[in-house]
């Protein structure tokens, strides 16, 4: 709740308006050295968010694709290939696999987000009527009653 200073004379409106003067160093009212307000971060904070979840299930995909790329070089260099063939012909095949996977991701959208989701199938059945037990109330001390 707002309060508004009303004074009842001149002398008051003096004394406050030197008091604020006194509080900021200078002999009027001086608002803060810098503003404060949403900025650019404002603008961008919309965008950052709706693209984190997605770029977070993209990270994730191409790390693990990463790792089985870099396992199956490992085993090529262990085997006798030269890490520049091993690298080039499991890197392409890693690049692959992870199109193949965008692919089926985007034909799978139909408008509806990331997929359809399965509708599980709602009982049909009625949930069983608790039992009822007749318990007498009872009156405590201060006059409450309870079961």
């Amino acid at each position: 709740m707002r309060v508004i200073y009303v004074p009842c004379n001149e002398r008051a409106w003096a004394q406050y308006y030197n008091s604020q003067a006194l509080q900021h160093g200078g002999g009027f009212y001086a608002a803060l050295p810098y503003q404060r307000g949403a900025g650019l971060g404002s603008l961008f904070r919309g965008i950052f968010r709706a693209i984190l979840p997605v770029a977070k299930s993209v990270g994730k995909t191409v790390g693990r694709q990463a790792l089985q790329t870099g396992s199956e070089i490992a085993s090529d260099v262990l085997s006798g290939k030269s890490l520049k063939d091993a690298a080039e012909e499991r890197g392409k095949a890693g690049a692959s696999v992870l199109l193949k996977k965008a692919a089926r991701k985007l034909s799978r959208q139909k408008g509806r987000g990331l997929g359809i989701r399965s509708t599980k199938k709602q009982n049909t059945r009625p949930a069983p009527k608790s039992i009822k037990r007749n318990k007498k109330k009872t009156k405590d001390q201060l006059g409450f009653y309870y079961q």
